[in-house]
């Protein structure tokens, strides 16, 4: 009798859990329908969508940084490049316009070119806090993981090419953006330098024809190359001569305005403002070429506003204009 209870007692209780897990599971999925139905009545949060990189990838070998690793880098949309650039321009006394624009402009004849015709922009920050002539915050802003003054020498000869060959000018922070849509610049972090053929793409896509060229034999050879060009981006080590050049490991500079009398050059250096703009035998340069580089330097030989496709005109980051400025 006690042993029928007992199983009685036990099947009962087997039930009763039965029962129990039974109205549990059926609250909790009643629960979980109702957030549902209560979820599409509101409407889903909005996921954001993913948007794809446009990467390219290219080696950065020759220039100022030397053997860089094939990387990629993703190219920066226009319309940050814009914001990036829009600033107040550094007040200057006001200065006539002497040069005609758009299909008027004619590119100068480089015998009649002078020192005030020739932009040479600064790249570095000393510079800037002393407000040297031709000097920009452009110095301080971040690109590809570094300041622009530790690696836009060359972006800097760009931007003065430009602006004294054509009827427009740009800042070198301009000439930053529009290089890596023009050419396969893309600078990567911790290395920044533009490519020799990325300078000639660049110079092309604006008019202005060039030719990459190595170290000459001879100076004589070297010296009739430059009177024969516009103008020219020098690549110079002081590890070849340090007579001008200390403590340069690879840096390119814009020369101009040969005079056969005493052949020396007009000499843009966008790292050194008291080098900038003086007047130097042009043997300095040839000295001091690069010569591991697989080029020593870049000559312009023609400009023709009709092949300009970018036609950028204004500069609007701050910068310290010379008053000779037009």
């Amino acid at each position: 009798m006690r042993s029928d209870q007992y199983r009685h007692k036990k099947r009962m209780n087997r039930i009763r859990l039965f029962l129990g897990l039974f109205v549990l599971i059926a609250v909790f999925s009643a629960l979980l329908f109702f957030l549902v139905v209560l979820l599409l009545q509101k409407g889903l949060p909005q996921v954001p969508e993913l948007q794809t990189e446009n990467l390219q990838t290219e080696s950065l070998t020759g220039s100022i940084r030397e053997g860089a690793s094939k990387t990629t880098f993703p190219q920066v949309p226009p319309a940050l490049a814009q914001a990036q650039t829009e600033d107040v321009t550094e007040a200057a006394a006001p200065a006539e316009e002497t040069r005609p624009s758009g299909q008027d402009f004619v590119m100068p004849d480089p015998s009649s070119l002078t020192d005030t015709d020739i932009y040479t922009f600064l790249q570095g920050p000393k510079s800037w806090e002393r407000r040297v002539d031709w000097s920009g915050s452009w110095c301080n802003k971040i690109l590809a993981d570094q300041t622009f003054g530790a690696f836009g020498c060359g972006l800097c000869d760009l931007a003065n090419i430009y602006g004294t060959l054509t009827p427009y000018d740009c800042s070198p922070i301009d000439m930053y953006y529009f290089a890596q849509e023009a050419s396969g610049y893309a600078p990567v972090s911790g290395v920044g330098a533009i490519d020799w053929p990325d300078l000639r793409k660049t110079l092309k896509a604006v008019g202005i024809e060039s030719r990459l060229k190595r170290k000459n034999k001879t100076y004589e050879q070297f010296r009739d190359a430059i009177a024969e060009g516009i103008t020219a981006i020098a690549l110079v080590c002081s590890d070849y001569d340090s007579t001008y050049w200390e403590n340069v490991s690879g840096h390119y500079v814009n020369i101009w305005l040969y005079d056969p009398e005493d052949e020396t050059v007009f000499l843009g250096d966008s790292g050194n403002p008291d080098h900038n703009r003086q007047r130097i035998p042009l043997r300095y340069v040839y000295d001091a070429l690069k010569a591991s580089s697989r080029y020593q330097y870049l000559l312009v030989t023609s400009a023709d506003e009709e092949g300009n496709t970018w036609k950028h005109d204004g500069i609007k980051i701050r910068w310290k204009k010379p008053r000779y400025y037009h």
